[in-house]
């Protein structure tokens, strides 16, 4: 029964995921990302009932794998009676063992502290979870896109017409995430070079500026040199 909760989960995320990058490939969508509107379509993960369709999935899950190991446990019990009697059995022994054994000399407990293993360190702190979340959503865009600078991604990532997550979380997922701004500035110049019919100085200024696309001048430079003559 756990299994089919399983799958039913599994394939509502899945649609969730494939829902959001289809309206994102929309042209409607972009150019409201683009004028920074809210887009006319929420995505799957923005809606409430979304989350609440979840946590309904996951507690029937759960409910499911614990009916289940408490009726092995049942079972188990029941072919085997005489289980814990056994184990019973086995501690005392143990126990008398311990009492008969002889203390160990100076020598011997200092031999042991030697080949005892040392602690181990503490665990380094999880990722937050909003953390995460930042940095899967920006590999989205990048990979659907593929034409942001940093500038452009991090206030995608930070806007309330974008996604809205904080400032923290966005600089950890652009820290952690390999993307070449030089590539992403060529890719963005061809798009503007299909469509637009611009001087060498006009898009350099389109790739640079605030109003623009904030690639860095170098960045520019780079996508400007490597367009087809």
């Amino acid at each position: 029964m756990s299994f089919f909760w399983t799958i039913l989960l599994i394939g509502f995320i899945v649609y969730m995921i494939y829902f959001d990058r289809k309206i994102k490939k929309t042209e409607t969508y972009k150019e409201a990302i683009t004028k920074g509107t809210k887009p006319p379509k929420k995505l799957l993960r923005k809606r409430w009932w979304s989350w609440v369709l979840i946590v309904f999935l996951l507690i029937a899950d759960f409910t499911a794998l614990s009916i289940e190991a408490d009726n092995h446990d049942k079972t188990y019990k029941a072919e085997h009676p005489q289980t814990s009697k056994k184990k019973t059995v086995a501690k005392k022994q143990s126990k008398k063992k311990k009492e008969t054994a002889k203390p160990k000399t100076n020598q011997e407990a200092k031999a042991t502290k030697e080949k005892s293993p040392q602690k181990s360190e503490p665990k380094k702190a999880s990722v937050p979870r909003e953390y995460k979340n930042a940095l899967l959503t920006l590999m989205d865009y990048q990979n659907s896109e593929g034409d942001m600078s940093y500038k452009g991604l991090y206030e995608q990532l930070t806007s309330d017409a974008g996604e809205g997550f904080t400032p923290d979380a966005a600089k950890y997922a652009l820290s952690h995430a390999k993307i070449d701004y030089n590539e992403n500035a060529l890719k963005c110049a061809k798009n503007y070079e299909k469509t637009e019919h611009m001087s060498t100085a006009e898009l350099q200024d389109q790739l640079t500026s605030d109003s623009g696309e904030s690639f860095t001048p170098e960045q520019a430079q780079y996508a400007i040199q490597h367009l087809e003559k």
